[in-house]
């Protein structure tokens, strides 16, 4: 799934922990990664995140947050940073929920004393490592034009000069091993005021308790603050040995309101012989911090079996973010990478209760796979595969449980054909991989071109540069009734990555001016920063392929003689599901020199067939496998795929 573009992406591999001190500024959630200008020193230090919201720490851990306000269509405008030191983390900010306007011309507001003391966790004035962020509750342009790297204390004292209005103050205190977040009451500035906060505050460890023994990777404490016209957010959060300890605070009445919750990550002890993880999340009251002790029994959880595929013994980031469905929309989802060995299996136990959203994923490397969040309930117990071979071009599947806005793969709008698919994508419905992009660690190219009735109307190269696996192109068509054809070639190398690395696919279908479609929630056709997101679109009929093979170890082989390979066709989603009326595969083992035919079965259950087939044939020892699939549906689209070195026999 390539939902609008999030920040969590963009800017990645640039953020690392060390970065002396930068300066933010406002940027356009659509915008491409901008370019950074450098300030005074910050502790910790502090970057701005132009069109990103994830970290690299020193030791490689990545943190990142997916939420409504990190991504175009949803906000106009955010202002963030991140900020880190070897054993903790913050990304915070302000998110602009309105197109930004000139404000009235008004008298200039008086601006009142702020004295902020801060006291450490031995009740002394706090300094060196003692930070105050300050959001205001009632003036987002405040936000929008404050809020940046956070003022250290001096001699246990910061001092700021605000306007009247009602503040939000988050003292943050690293002492020892431990990093403390004291979150007061609301403040409310008349006059010169002035407030406290202090290390003693943060009195709630985060703690956890699991069914199995399990060792505690990272907690998160998240919190998010509403006002007129958008909201301000805040995420710290610790690895290794180091706690985190949070101020509880009981609802009160306030301007906006206070969203928060926490999570943890566990892993389990060395020496399993299937390791498992734990990914707890807890979403407070609305209005409170609650109590950081995150305890789960087996009831409280679902079971997913992972099983990562990999031609090569490697390492990858996994990230899991997710938690209750309706924390997505208050305060979003953090995570923090966990280097997995692959190929390998891992269990891995999501808290569910209550029902919640969870999206796992692959974050970067050519095993990169981006899934659509999905539904989890308690007791449920899954499989997923990822990088299952063979590895090829996927659409764009929505999200279950969240309004996460979803590109569609191919539609019409007017005379505009937009299309969007994303290459070395593995079978897991809604997994979208690598593509040729260089953020990926892969060199790669590609191209592809878009007719209509015979004609070329478009064509281009794939930017291995750019920061997205996926390929967009679009095309302006005849307001005539055409077909059309969209031919996508790419490969891919990688450090020890052999299989699947080269494709061709040729898409056509049957295409007509639908001026009075429009697509539903979370589905849109384009995006702008001047009119926002677009869904007035039709959905095209191009088909999509995935691929089952029989007996496949997780490091890409299947034993030498009979193969059995399943192959499903679908149509995008929203689109009709035409029946399939002629498949054809073939094989090749000299990488596509020559081809031989394999034996096809549709499968039917009962008197219903499906649009799925099952292909049957011989591959000698030591061959790379590859495919060529051709499908016609009875509405006259078609699909050929070429997946050279699909796979491998041992």
């Amino acid at each position: 799934m390539k939902p609008i573009r999030t920040f969590r992406f963009a800017m990645a591999a640039a953020l690392l922990a060390g970065l002396t001190g930068l300066t933010g500024f406002a940027t356009s959630a659509s915008a491409a990664p901008a370019a950074r200008r450098a300030a005074a020193s910050q502790p910790p230090a502090a970057a701005a995140l132009a069109g990103a919201t994830a970290l690299t720490l020193s030791n490689g851990t990545r943190v990142a947050v997916d939420a409504p306000w990190a991504a175009t269509g949803h906000t106009a405008m955010t202002r963030s940073f991140a900020a880190a030191k070897p054993d903790h983390f913050c990304i915070y900010g302000a998110a602009q929920t309105q197109r930004p306007k000139a404000p009235p011309a008004q008298p200039k507001a008086p601006k009142f004393t702020l004295a902020i003391k801060g006291f450490n966790l031995a009740g002394a004035p706090a300094g060196l490592g003692s930070n105050v962020q300050v959001f205001s509750a009632t003036s987002m342009r405040w936000n929008e034009q404050t809020i940046g790297p956070d003022p250290g204390f001096l001699h246990g004292l910061v001092t700021m000069h605000v306007p009247a209005g009602k503040y939000w103050l988050i003292g943050q205190f690293s002492t020892g091993n431990s990093y403390r977040l004291d979150i007061p009451a609301q403040l409310t500035v008349t006059g010169n005021t002035t407030a406290t906060v202090s290390a003693r505050a943060a009195s709630s460890e985060v703690t956890t308790a699991t069914p199995r023994p399990a060792v505690r990777a990272d907690a998160v404490f998240v919190s998010s603050y509403t006002l007129r016209g958008g909201q301000t957010f805040w995420d710290c959060g610790t690895a290794g040995g180091t706690s985190l300890w949070v101020s509880p605070l009981a609802r009160a009445h306030t301007t906006g309101t206070l969203f928060s919750a926490t999570s943890a990550q566990l892993n389990s002890p060395p020496a399993q012989a299937v390791p498992y993880t734990y990914e707890l999340d807890s979403a407070a009251p609305a209005g409170t911090i609650a109590s950081q002790h995150l305890a789960v029994t087996a009831a409280d959880l679902a079971t997913v079996h992972e099983h990562f595929y990999s031609d090569t013994a490697t390492t990858a980031p996994w990230f899991a973010f997710g938690g209750p469905a309706r924390q997505f929309g208050e305060t979003g989802f953090f995570a923090v990478s966990t280097a997995l060995p692959m190929p390998g299996d891992r269990t891995v136990y999501f808290e569910a209760q209550p029902t919640a959203v969870w999206r796992p994923e692959i974050a970067s490397g050519p095993l990169t796979e981006t899934p659509a969040p999905q539904l989890l309930h308690t007791g449920q117990e899954l499989n997923t595969n990822w990088n299952a071979y063979p590895l090829h071009p996927a659409p764009n599947l929505p999200p279950a449980g969240v309004n996460d806005l979803t590109l569609l793969s191919a539609s019409r709008a007017g005379n505009m054909l937009i299309l969007d698919i994303t290459p070395f994508s593995d079978n897991t419905p809604g997994h979208t991989g690598s593509g040729v992009s260089r953020f990926n660690g892969i060199t790669g190219s590609g191209s592809y071109a878009i007719s209509a009735n015979g004609v070329k109307i478009a064509s281009g190269k794939v930017n291995p540069a750019a920061p997205f696996g996926d390929v967009f192109a679009s095309a302006t068509v005849s307001p005539k009734p055409s077909q059309i054809k969209f031919t996508l070639t790419t490969s891919r190398k990688a450090s020890g990555s052999d299989l699947s690395g080269t494709s061709e696919d040729t898409w056509t279908w049957p295409s007509q001016a639908e001026p009075h479609a429009i697509v539903p929630a979370p589905w849109y056709c384009r995006d702008t920063f001047a009119h926002g997101v677009d869904r007035h679109c039709a959905v095209q009929d191009m088909m999509t392929l995935d691929y089952q093979l029989a007996g496949e170890s997780l490091d890409g082989t299947t034993q030498a003689g009979p193969q059995s390979l399943g192959i499903a066709i679908s149509h995008l989603p929203l689109s009709t599901s035409y029946r399939v009326t002629h498949a054809q595969l073939q094989v090749s083992f000299n990488n596509g020199t020559s081809w031989q035919p394999a034996a096809l079965t549709r499968i039917c259950h009962g008197q219903v067939c499906t649009n799925a087939y099952r292909a049957t044939y011989h591959a000698p020892a030591g061959a790379k496998v590859s495919l060529r699939f051709t499908a016609r549906d009875s509405h006259g689209a078609t699909v050929t795929e070429t997946i050279l070195r699909a796979y491998q026999t041992a």
